[in-house]
């Protein structure tokens, strides 16, 4: 699994935040939420193996993030 996003829509009218902002919506991001076996930590194995024809390029990494949209 390379990357899974969670979203929430903001109920702006319902906050009555909605004189100034039409839509707004919150994102929460993981990146290889799933590296199940690794020697090291945060190192994905199968980016550098040479059956996809990707050896010497960096390998992925775990990463999480969010994200907010907001639409005037």
């Amino acid at each position: 699994m390379r990357e899974v996003a969670l979203a929430y829509t903001i109920p702006v009218k319902k906050l009555r935040l909605n004189k100034f902002i039409q839509t707004a919506s919150l994102s929460l991001i993981a990146r290889n939420p799933l590296l199940i076996y690794a020697t090291t930590k945060d190192f994905d194995p199968s980016e550098i193996s040479s059956v996809s024809g990707e050896t010497g390029q960096l390998p992925g990494t775990r990463g999480l993030g969010f994200n907010l949209k907001i639409g005037f």
